[in-house]
């Protein structure tokens, strides 16, 4: 006698209304997650062309070593032992970095001074590349893939751009670095973070238990708790870089 084919049971098999209706909820989770997991300066203002002009030229005083503060600084504080404007800005964005942010060090094996440079040649790309669109959303999608490899996690975008505003301000003045110009700058890191942010938790969310298969069981909620689990900000008591984002107000009113 012949073998007989064994016949899936009905709740083996997957139909396509429900793998549908699983891969809307997983989209609707990750979009939620994204919410959340974006800073509380983030904005959907457009990018304009006076504001591309504005963080131009105050990175421009930065890279060209113009800015009248920092030559006054170089005169009055010895503890300033940058040589250009641009080592300083590179400075202290990486001493400022890691102070709210030490769990940090751990991934870094560059001295402060190589750390300050490479963020300062991100910075240099970024301005260049806001008038080419596909070139910015590409180069950064590359980075971010290359960012989920080493840890970084979703959270952490949102303070490069919290420490980056207070290292802008600091080195350029208050003068200089008006609402206006801070601003254009808010707007040019919200244009990062919609790129970033939605690759970091998409990869996130596939590490959780039941997260890569988009399982129903991994909601926007408990995801957003464990990709913040173990993150903790280290505020500092001027204020400048409290990094606060829409995850810890929504845990705080249990939404």
């Amino acid at each position: 006698m012949g073998a007989t084919a064994s016949t899936p049971s009905p709740s083996s098999k997957t139909s396509p209304r429900t793998s549908a209706h699983v891969s809307l909820r997983k989209a609707a989770d990750e979009d939620t997650v994204v919410r959340l997991l974006l800073p509380v300066y983030f904005t959907n203002d457009t990018l304009t062309p006076e504001d591309i002009e504005l963080v131009a030229k105050s990175w421009k005083l930065i890279a060209g070593n113009q800015v009248p503060l920092f030559s006054q600084m170089k005169k009055l504080d010895p503890s300033v032992t940058a040589q250009s404007c641009i080592e300083y800005f590179g400075d202290e964005f990486s001493r400022r970095f890691l102070e709210v942010h030490p769990l940090a060090k751990s991934m870094f094996t560059k001295s402060t001074m190589k750390l300050g440079s490479l963020f300062s040649r991100m910075l240099s790309f970024t301005v260049k590349a806001l008038d080419d669109t596909d070139k910015f959303d590409k180069t950064f999608a590359t980075m971010t893939t290359s960012h989920n490899r080493m840890g970084v996690r979703a959270v952490e975008y949102g303070i490069f751009g919290e420490v980056l505003f207070y290292t802008l301000r600091k080195t350029l003045g208050t003068e200089t670095y008006s609402a206006e110009v801070h601003y254009a700058w808010v707007k040019v890191m919200s244009r990062i973070l919609r790129v970033m942010i939605p690759i970091v938790v998409r990869y996130e969310m596939s590490q959780l238990p039941g997260g890569a298969d988009g399982s129903e069981n991994v909601t926007g909620r408990t995801s957003s708790r464990s990709i913040m689990r173990g993150y903790q900000p280290h505020l500092q008591q001027d204020g400048a870089s409290m990094h606060t984002n829409r995850t810890t107000i929504a845990q705080s009113a249990d939404i």
